[in-house]
């Protein structure tokens, strides 16, 4: 996922379960009301591996990082620029808000990598789904 795509396991895991659904025989209402709704939620785990993997190709627009820095910059230099001369307390204020925004810078050139870096979105509910599809594919 850090690298923008999937490994194509995890669809023919997909394709492979849902084969074997449809192949299973229904011969009561029951039995095919259960078998539909094992392919609607298959559907749902291929919708959701689907939204994933264009996720993971999705970046911030370019420019993003670079108006977030420049502006961060410009609004920690303004009072300087204008003429102000802060000294003592009055520079807490500031130092703090040069946190904040370089915080925020941070937080704005992360998001540009949602599956890697400190706010990564890790592969846990697919691992744990795909032992419950091999599961339910072993029929145990």
């Amino acid at each position: 996922m850090a690298e923008g795509r999937l490994t194509p396991a995890g669809w023919t895991l997909l394709d492979r379960v849902r084969r074997d659904v449809i192949a299973l025989k229904a011969d009561t209402d029951e039995l095919r009301e259960a078998r539909a709704a094992v392919l609607d939620g298959i559907g749902q785990v291929a919708a959701a591996r689907n939204q994933r993997a264009m996720d993971a190709r999705s970046a911030p627009p370019a420019g993003l990082t670079v108006v977030t820095i420049l502006t961060g910059a410009v609004v920690v230099l303004l009072p300087f620029l204008a003429g102000a001369a802060p000294r003592g307390a009055a520079l807490v204020p500031l130092a703090l808000m040069a946190a904040l925004l370089a915080a925020g810078t941070y937080l704005t050139i992360d998001i540009a990598h949602p599956f890697d870096g400190a706010m990564a979105v890790g592969p846990d509910a697919f691992v744990e789904l795909q032992a419950e599809l091999q599961r339910i594919d072993g029929g145990g």
